[in-house]
């Protein structure tokens, strides 16, 4: 129950009522300033020597840390962050930053929503950054191996909302594994079908999110192979029967070379 705003008497009436116990949040918020001029390395000089100081305490504690992470846009300049990939940057500053947070072991949390948390809006060349994170230790994934964050619709802002779970629920739908028969693979048609639509799927997964969505997209086509190969399977097993059974018969009555052939 996050109790910001409560008076201590109405937090004491809540607690005694339902047995709770208060304790405090295994979050931290980082929130910097947005600047309209770009960071230089005075800029972060302050901020990277107040978390240099708390190294050794933050590497033993349960720790997150969510907000408008500016600085971290382009750490690592990776084509990923932006997408506008021809723009893609990295001063002494961030490459320190990006330093410190491995220092500290941060790293980003699993997450739902937009690949993109920042957009300028534009309507020539708009730009999107993966700006706002949300950054956790081992200690806690370890602590909370179920949480996860979650980016929301911006709204009136420019960049996403985040919120934290510390728990997640298995979801009503979505949530049962794909699988599929194994003997698809001895069609004839299995290969050039995986082929083609894994080739219109565009270049190589570069990283773990653009294999989950190829592999994703294999799905429609390998449902669409099973429907057409063995829907009905009962039925069509019944009408085979029917046939073979007439062709048995008619070699029965009459033993010729086609009748025969017919029944094998």
């Amino acid at each position: 129950m996050f109790s910001s705003g409560l008076s201590d008497q109405v937090q004491l009436n809540i607690l005694n009522r339902f047995k709770l116990r208060s304790l405090p949040l295994p979050v931290r918020y980082l929130g910097l300033p947005l600047c309209s001029k770009k960071l230089s390395v005075r800029d972060c000089d302050s901020l990277l020597a107040q978390v240099r100081r708390k190294l050794n305490c933050w590497m033993n504690r349960h720790l997150s840390m969510a907000g408008r992470l500016q600085l971290i846009s382009s750490t690592i300049p990776d084509p990923r962050e932006s997408s506008n990939t021809t723009n893609i940057t990295s001063t002494r500053a961030m490459c320190e930053f990006a330093s410190c947070l491995s220092d500290i072991g941060l790293f980003d949390l699993a997450s739902q929503g937009p690949h993109f948390t920042w957009s300028n809006h534009r309507p020539s060349d708009p730009i999107g950054k993966k700006i706002d994170r949300c950054l956790v230790n081992d200690r806690s994934q370890l602590s909370y191996p179920k949480g996860f964050c979650s980016f929301e619709p911006p709204e009136f802002s420019d960049h996403t909302p985040c919120h934290i779970w510390l728990t997640s629920t298995r979801p009503d739908f979505g949530s049962r594994a794909f699988m599929f028969p194994s003997y698809l693979a001895n069609l004839p048609s299995f290969v050039p079908t995986i082929k083609d639509c894994w080739i219109q799927l565009g270049a190589h997964a570069k990283n773990l999110t653009s294999l989950c969505y190829k592999l994703k997209q294999l799905k429609f086509p390998i449902k669409t192979l099973c429907k057409k190969n063995f829907s009905q399977i009962e039925r069509r097993v019944q009408e085979a029967k029917v046939v073979l059974d007439s062709h048995q018969i008619q070699a029965l009555n009459l033993p010729s070379e086609d009748n025969i052939a017919l029944e094998n």
